[in-house]
């Protein structure tokens, strides 16, 4: 009868083993999808951003724009002179640097980045082109924070497979035990 058991132990524990082994595979495989994944949101974000900070740097480096002018809410505002056919220079009493200063005086452009951020309404009446762009990154900071809360999703995974491993670790300590005992009986 204690025999019996025993096996009855083993075979139970073969199974839960069998069981555990297989979901053990599942997570190795969503973790290697998860670096997988990953490296390639990595390489994707990083190369263009790289890129576009190179390019931007050496522009700026040409002196096209004076460098108080060189941020996102000054460009997009002259940009916009230019587009709408307000301004056809940079320079002179009816250029872009001037009626930027005067709108800036008239608070009609915003520039500073975070009071743009708050105030989006009224940059989509004044500044069109900046209330394009914030939009944009904002959807694209979405985008990454849906992408960081599935590998969140991924790292509890991780940590599930960690304790699977020292349960296994535990089970297999028990089956030693139980192998050694099967051993010793007549």
């Amino acid at each position: 009868e204690h025999l019996a058991d025993i096996q009855k132990e083993l075979a139970n524990l073969r199974d839960t083993f069998g069981e555990m082994k297989a979901r053990w595979e599942n997570e190795k495989n969503a973790i290697s999808t998860v670096q997988k994944l990953r490296e390639e949101i990595d390489k994707k974000l990083e190369m263009p951003h790289q890129q576009s900070l190179e390019i931007r740097e050496k522009l700026y480096a040409r002196n096209v724009m004076y460098p108080k002018y060189q941020n996102l809410p000054a460009l997009t505002s002259i940009y916009e002179y230019f587009i709408t056919g307000r301004c056809e220079e940079l320079i002179g009493p009816h250029g872009a640097y001037n009626m930027y200063e005067d709108e800036m005086r008239k608070d009609t452009v915003i520039s500073q980045l975070n009071t743009v951020i708050a105030n989006l309404e009224q940059i989509k009446q004044n500044q069109y082109m900046l209330y394009q762009q914030v939009k944009a990154i904002q959807n694209t900071a979405s985008e990454i924070g849906n992408e960081l809360a599935q590998i969140r999703g991924y790292t509890a995974a991780l940590t599930e497979l960690s304790a699977m491993n020292a349960y296994y670790n535990a089970v297999s300590a028990r089956n030693s035990r139980i192998m050694t005992a099967y051993h010793l009986l007549p």
